[in-house]
This record gives structure tokens, C-alpha cells and sequence, in this order.
């Protein structure tokens, strides 16, 4: 057993991963596959942004590069703008030189855009985003409008949302599409007024169900009158987080005794 240079945690390097190594000409892991992930996700960042000034134009703003970068950043306006080429970069590649050695020395010089925004209105603390209007820390966003907090196609006027399409009123709800006025939703399609939700379908009026499909005003799965439904609704208190954990716990319950589709 190895164990990794980063974190301490051992980690199994076996025969045949050797004669891997050995046949492409790298040499054996010193970081556990944990570590080795965060290695690889650490080239990407759109949500942590730093204050930094552009480069170009000087004007103070937001970018997802800290100042100690060694590259320019430019502002998105700059970016966008005619004012400066690539080419301005360019470099004479020399063959007695490391690929690698010169090609690092060309990611420096390259000017980067600071905030990835692409036909958007009043969304200045957000990145990855593309035809946006009125958000805020939203990333890898398009098409929304007054969104907060997450990651949402087409949607309007959501917050906490992870990976929603075409969804409007909707508060923590994640790879869900077709969403109106849903709470701590996923997995759900084409529903409306769900609550702690999982795998719902073409449902509407239902607090913390698991695979249902075209149902209406249910329970934990049980089907209940409306009288009892909005009584039952009316209890919620949505402030109170004893109240939302047990939600969530009845649930997962439920899920664990539902047949996934």
C-alpha cells in the first residue's frame, strides 16, 4: 500500500497498474484517486470569484482569477472589445525546447476573460452564463431571469437551484425540469406545488413522495383528500428546521420502500 503525499490516506497501487505505467512511460501515482480528482478539477473555476482589476482598461470588478495569475485578465467589456488581438501574444515555438515548457509560457502571456458573460443584463456576480437577465451568483447559467444561487436553464425567479430546465418559482431543487412552485425537489418532471419530492412525474399537490406518476394531492405516497392536504399544509412551519428535517427524513423512507423507475 502507498500513501498519498497530499492527504496521508493509503491507497492501492496493484501489479498490473505497474506494467501500465511502465508501458506509457509515466511513473506510479503519489496522490490517492480522492486527490488525484481534485488535482483534475482544480483547472476549472466559475465559482469562486476574487476582486480584481482588468488589465486593460484598469476598471476594478469581479473574476474567477485571484490577482497573484500570472496571465492579463480582461474585463468582459475589454474581452469582447477590438482593442487587442491573440496574435499580440504570439510566439516563435522553439524545437530544442519541452512542448509543455513553451506552452505554459503562452497560457501566461494570453490574455483570459474574467467573468464568461454572454448577452446578459444585471448579472455582475455571475459567471458561465449566457443570455441572463437580473441574477445573482449564478453559474453556468442560460436563459433565466431573476435567479439566485445555482445553476438553471430557461427558468425564472428560482434560488438554490442545482441543474433545473424550464422552472419558475422553485427553491432548492436539483436536475429537475418543468417545475412550477416546488420546494427541495429532484429527479421530478413536469409537476407543480411539490415538497420534498424524488422522482415525481406529471404530479401536482404532494409533500415528501418518491415515484409517483400523474398524482394529485398526496402524502408520503398515501393519497389524501384536499381538505386534508391543505390542512396538513397549512401546519408546515417553513421556518423551523426541525420541521424540514423531518420532512426530508420521511422522504428518504419513502424512497427507500418506492420502486425506482
Amino acid at each position: 500500500m502507498s500513501s498519498c503525499t497530499q492527504c496521508g490516506q493509503e491507497f492501492e497501487i496493484t501489479d498490473d497498474d505497474l506494467k501500465y505505467y511502465d508501458k506509457i512511460s509515466v511513473p506510479p501515482p503519489t496522490h490517492c484517486p480522492g486527490c488525484r480528482q481534485q488535482r483534475r478539477y482544480a483547472i476549472r473555476n466559475e465559482r469562486n470569484l476574487y476582486k480584481r482589476s482588468c488589465d486593460l482598461c484598469g476598471k476594478e470588478s469581479l473574476s474567477m482569477y485571484s490577482e497573484e495569475k500570472p496571465f492579463p485578465n480582461y474585463c468582459p467589456d475589454c474581452w469582447w472589445s477590438d482593442k487587442w488581438h491573440g496574435s499580440n501574444a504570439a510566439m516563435d515555438i522553439d524545437l530544442n525546447r519541452s512542448f509543455f515548457e513553451q506552452f505554459r509560457e503562452l497560457q501566461e502571456k494570453v490574455p483570459r476573460i474574467g467573468l464568461y458573460l454572454v448577452n446578459s443584463e444585471n448579472c455582475d456576480y455571475c459567471n458561465c452564463i449566457g443570455d441572463c437577465k437580473r441574477c445573482y451568483l449564478s453559474f453556468g447559467t442560460v436563459y433565466s431571469e431573476d435567479c439566485l444561487y445555482g445553476s438553471a436553464y430557461y427558468s425564472k425567479d428560482c434560488v438554490d437551484n442545482l441543474v433545473t430546465r424550464e422552472c419558475e418559482l422553485c427553491y432548492e431543487c436539483t436536475d429537475s425540469r418543468k417545475l412550477y412552485s416546488c420546494i427541495e425537489c429532484q429527479d421530478c418532471y413536469n409537476s407543480d406545488h411539490l415538497l420534498y419530492c424524488y422522482d415525481l412525474q406529471g404530479c401536482s399537490d404532494c409533500i415528501a413522495c418518491a415515484g409517483l406518476r400523474n398524482k394529485k394531492f398526496h402524502i408520503e405516497n398515501k393519497p389524501v383528500s384536499e381538505e386534508e392536504y391543505k390542512e396538513f399544509k397549512n401546519k408546515i412551519n417553513y421556518c423551523d428546521r426541525n420541521w424540514m428535517n423531518d420532512l426530508e427524513k420521511k422522504t428518504e423512507n419513502v424512497k427507500l420502500n418506492t420502486i425506482r423507475h
